[in-house]
C-alpha cells in the first residue's frame, strides 16, 4: 500500500468516525426539549473531552456543522433553566436569569473565536485569541459569581443552578483546552530565522 492511499484511508476512518460521533450528538440534543438534570447533564459531559470543538478550531477541513448541533442543546438547556426559575407566585429569579444570560453570551463568543481560530496562523493573530478567550472565561467567572452565593430552597431552583454551573463549566473546560492548544500553536509558529541577539548590542 503506498503512503497516499494509506492517508486517504486514515482520512476517510477518522470523517465517518467524526460523523458517527455528531450523529449521536445530534440525536441527544434534539431529545432535551423536557428534558431532566441527569439528561441535560449527560448531553454536556458527551461533549466534554470528544474533540469536536478542538478539531473545528484547528482544523480547516473539519465541518462547523456539530456548533450548530451544540448550540440545539445549549437552547433547550437555556429553557430549562428559565422554566425552572421561578418562585411559588411564578416570579423569575433574577440570579439565574442573569446567571445564564451570561454564560450564554459567553458560549456564542467562544464559537465565533472557534471560527476565527480556523482562520489565523500568525502568532500575533493568536495572541490576539488567546487574549480573546480569556475575556470570555473571565466574563462567564463573573457572570455565575452571585449565583454561586446563593441559597435555593425550591427544588426547581436547585436543578436550574445545578444545570447553569454545569455549562459553565464545560466552557470554561473548553476553553482552557483550546488556549492551551492556541498558545501551543504560537511556539511552533514564531519564526525562527532571527538574527542572534548580543547582550549589550
Amino acid at each position: 500500500m503506498n503512503l497516499e492511499r494509506y492517508v486517504l484511508i486514515k482520512k476517510g476512518i477518522l470523517m465517518k468516525k467524526q460523523s458517527m460521533i455528531l450523529a449521536g450528538l445530534l440525536v441527544v440534543a434534539s431529545g432535551l426539549q423536557g428534558a431532566t438534570v441527569p439528561e441535560i447533564q449527560t448531553f454536556i459531559t458527551k461533549w466534554d473531552g470528544n474533540g469536536v470543538f478542538d478539531a473545528i478550531a484547528f482544523s480547516k477541513g473539519t465541518s462547523t456543522s456539530p456548533l450548530d448541533t451544540w448550540n440545539l442543546g445549549f437552547v433547550q438547556a437555556k429553557t430549562f433553566v428559565i422554566d425552572n426559575s421561578k418562585n411559588l407566585v411564578g416570579m423569575k429569579d433574577s440570579d439565574l436569569t442573569n446567571a445564564i444570560a451570561g454564560v450564554e453570551k459567553g458560549n456564542m463568543d467562544l464559537i465565533n473565536t472557534i471560527k476565527v481560530i480556523r482562520a489565523v496562523s500568525n502568532p500575533n493573530d493568536l495572541q490576539k485569541q488567546s487574549n480573546t478567550l480569556q475575556t470570555i472565561k473571565n466574563n462567564i467567572n463573573n457572570a455565575i459569581i452571585k449565583l454561586n452565593k446563593a441559597t435555593m430552597t425550591l427544588e426547581n431552583k436547585k436543578n436550574a443552578k445545578t444545570v447553569v454551573l454545569a455549562l459553565a463549566a464545560f466552557l470554561e473546560k473548553t476553553i482552557n483546552r483550546i488556549n492551551g492548544k492556541v498558545l501551543e500553536k504560537m511556539r511552533t509558529s514564531a519564526p525562527t530565522d532571527l538574527p542572534p541577539v548580543y547582550p549589550g548590542k
